[in-house]
Formats: C-alpha cells, sequence, structure tokens
C-alpha cells in the first residue's frame, strides 16, 4: 500500500478503507 493512501484514510476514513487496512495487518501478523 502506498503512503499516500493511508494517509488518505487517516483524514478520510471509510468502513470500507477500515476494513481493507485491518485485513493488511492480519496479514502481516500472520506473516511474522
Amino acid at each position: 500500500m502506498k503512503p499516500s493512501v493511508i494517509f488518505f484514510g487517516l483524514i478520510n476514513p471509510t468502513p470500507e478503507y477500515a476494513r481493507c487496512l485491518l485485513e493488511n495487518v492480519k496479514h502481516q501478523l500472520l506473516k511474522k
């Protein structure tokens, strides 16, 4: 994910974005 996308999500968070971010975090945790 691009930093700009994350930055935009912080400014204008949407349920869809939050869900997407949550999935990414889960993947990162599962990888480690």
